[in-house]
């Protein structure tokens, strides 16, 4: 995890290659492996670049060759956060990375997040909301997410956490209220109206290859390139 924490936008292709290196010359790689303070693992650990004005770029590079060598995209650092967390709450700004979770098989809501909300995107996305006080920069995150759970979770299960996530969240209804408002209506389709039926068929190709062959199972489909963008959430409607 150390090994990242000097990486910057001048020096990144250099760690890089010896990233690649390093992990090229293991026979194999203890997934669960992290470090003793915060339980980073080497991908959760990238959190910690997300403020170093490093390209998105860069990150998703990282992050795709620590997920190519099977590091856990729901793993859960000492701070009950998962690397997702980290990165929806930057917005649209690293939305290529959220997308790259997503089709590696991150969990929006991991076990008990309900329970113990800091480990829900959703939650972390609505503090984002709350800090900046618009939507603005957030849309197509938020959109993803919303998509995200009610394919995977169920427009009930969806309906249920993002409304309760308001609550919890809410503290002062003159001051959150309007903002929780347009939150509300633009992700109220997600439950008030069934499933398109491209999104079930999404659903459905994506329920079979299983959350951790998402990426490299669409490839190996040979798609036409659209399809397979569209599987891997690149087009929003």
């Amino acid at each position: 995890i150390l090994f990242f924490l000097g990486c910057s936008k001048e020096n990144f292709a250099p760690v890089m290659e010896a990233a690649e290196l390093l992990l090229s010359q293991l026979e194999t790689c203890n997934p669960n492996i992290y470090d003793l303070q915060d339980h980073n693992s080497p991908l959760t650990g990238l959190h910690m670049l997300l403020d170093r004005n490093l390209p998105q770029s860069s990150l998703v590079k990282l992050a795709n060759l620590l997920l190519a060598h099977d590091f856990n995209a729901n793993h859960i650092n000492g701070h009950e956060r998962t690397l997702l967390t980290y990165s929806v709450s930057k917005g649209d700004s690293y939305l290529d990375l959220t997308k790259l979770l997503l089709n590696h098989g991150a969990l929006i809501l991991p076990a008990r997040s309900n329970i113990v909300r800091d480990r829900s995107a959703f939650t972390w996305l609505v503090r984002s909301l709350m800090k900046e006080q618009s939507l603005d920069g957030h849309r197509q995150t938020i959109l993803l997410l919303c998509q995200n759970m009610a394919e995977v979770d169920g427009p009930e299960a969806m309906r249920s956490h993002t409304l309760s996530t308001m609550i919890h969240l809410g503290h002062s209804a003159s001051v959150m209220g309007p903002l929780f408002t347009q939150l509300r209506s633009l992700i109220a389709p997600f439950w008030s109206q069934p499933l398109d039926l491209v999104h079930l068929c999404r659903n459905s190709i994506r329920r079979s290859l299983g959350p951790k062959n998402i990426s490299l199972g669409v490839t190996q489909l040979n798609l036409p390139p659209s399809l397979s963008q569209y599987l891997h959430y690149y087009f929003q409607e």
